[in-house]
């Protein structure tokens, strides 16, 4: 099998005030592994409102693998990759942003 080029993967949703929390997670779950662990860190926004941030890391080789496997699931994975270039900043890190309702539906 081959080897994951990567340390970790950092998968990350925020969950405003005018949105369920729970569909949040769950949209996120549909990139994540059976066994990941989600992170919770409540927020106040510029205006008072309150923002969650839900946040997981995958740090070993086969649940890298799923979510690698998730993301190549996309429509326009194509797209995303033609623009790595745009898309990895100095750190080597990856930014992608992703429908929050789309995954909650399972349509990504």
């Amino acid at each position: 099998m081959p080897t994951v080029p990567f340390h970790y993967v950092d998968l990350r949703a925020f969950a405003y005030a005018t949105e369920d929390e729970k569909r949040v997670a769950d949209a996120l779950r549909t990139f994540l592994p059976d066994d990941a662990e989600i992170d919770r860190v409540e927020n106040v926004g510029h205006h008072g409102d309150r923002i969650v941030v839900l946040s997981a890391r995958i740090e070993n080789a086969d649940g890298m693998r799923h979510v690698l496997d998730a993301l190549a699931d996309l429509d326009d994975v194509e797209r995303v990759i033609d623009e790595l270039d745009d898309r990895v900043d100095d750190d080597c890190a990856l930014f992608l942003r992703v429908d929050k309702q789309a995954a909650f539906r399972g349509e990504v």
